[in-house]
């Protein structure tokens, strides 16, 4: 049990390279991580660099427009560098389970079937990627960051990442996703108990990246309500209200003064209220989070 767990929320390159290793051992799985990949590149960093440089080398009036999305409550949440491994593993955090679901599927002998689950968790990663490049593609989104190149991670950060893509926050949302998911393959295999208590420890780690997000100051607490709104929008059985109100409830922001925990998390939730009811009253799930983006000032 303890190994199990610290397989799916300790990032280790020694455990990343032995879910790619159970991945590598399974065609149609293979076939799911290029789709995985695909999506990523096409939806996520091709769009995003794209953006950049036209925005960069090219003066045209019909650019994407770039909204910032600070909030007061977003200073005075103070940067912790140290959150940045924590930050970073919201892709090897899925990968991993992705690996801890096949092993599971080996040692159990559940066959062809639970193969299929597993691709349909790859499907559903891809699927995000696309789900929130529809708002990207119409208005792209930023924040204050601080220029800390204090360790490698950071200087990966400022080099690869433009910061053109806060709302909705992928890391929120691939990580709710990555434990909704678990939890509901979990009980759809009926496993011992062992097994279903593993759903905790991998919501906690979930919440952790989450929450991360704002003590590396690379997304707004604005990112957490749309990144909540677009996955109950993407699958409300995976991530019904109960759950997103509970989400909210559990987020760690254990460095921050408790008063002002209390106003964060009544403003995700408040925030998160208002993209639900404005959605009810539209066709297309990302007019509120586009409304929103429209009223604030461009970046630049």
């Amino acid at each position: 049990m303890q190994k199990s767990s610290e397989f799916l929320v300790v990032s280790k390159s020694s455990y990343l390279l032995a879910s790619f290793g159970r991945v590598a051992c399974h065609t149609s799985l293979i076939a799911g991580a290029f789709v995985v990949i695909a999506a990523a590149l096409k939806n996520f960093f091709g769009l995003q660099y794209k953006v950049a440089f036209q925005r960069r080398f090219f003066k045209a009036t019909n650019k994407v427009p770039v909204s910032a999305v600070d909030t007061s409550l977003d200073e005075v949440i103070p940067f912790r560098p140290a959150y940045v491994q924590t930050y970073m593993d919201f892709t090897t955090f899925w990968i991993r389970i992705v690996g801890f679901l096949i092993k599971t599927a080996s040692d159990k002998r559940l066959g062809s079937a639970a193969i299929k689950d597993i691709r349909g968790f790859l499907n559903t990663i891809a699927a995000i990627y696309l789900h929130a490049a529809e708002v990207y593609r119409v208005n792209m989104s930023t924040t204050k960051r601080p220029a800390y190149y204090g360790n490698f991670q950071f200087v990966v950060i400022h080099l690869v990442d433009p910061h053109l893509m806060c709302i909705p926050s992928l890391h929120v949302m691939l990580a709710i996703a990555s434990y909704t998911m678990f939890a509901d393959i979990m009980g759809k295999w009926r496993q011992d108990e062992a097994l279903h208590a593993l759903s905790g420890p991998v919501r906690g780690h979930a919440l952790a990246i989450s929450s991360s997000i704002l003590f590396v100051k690379q997304h707004s607490v604005n990112c957490i309500s749309a990144a909540m709104y677009a996955m109950y929008k993407f699958n409300a059985r995976l991530f019904p209200l109960n759950e997103a109100y509970q989400f909210v409830k559990d987020l760690p922001l254990g460095e921050i003064p408790g008063e002002i925990q209390t106003k964060i998390i009544e403003y995700i939730r408040k925030k998160f209220d208002l993209f639900l009811k404005q959605g009810e009253n539209s066709g297309d799930w990302k007019a509120p989070l586009l409304d929103f983006l429209s009223q604030n000032d461009p970046s630049f």
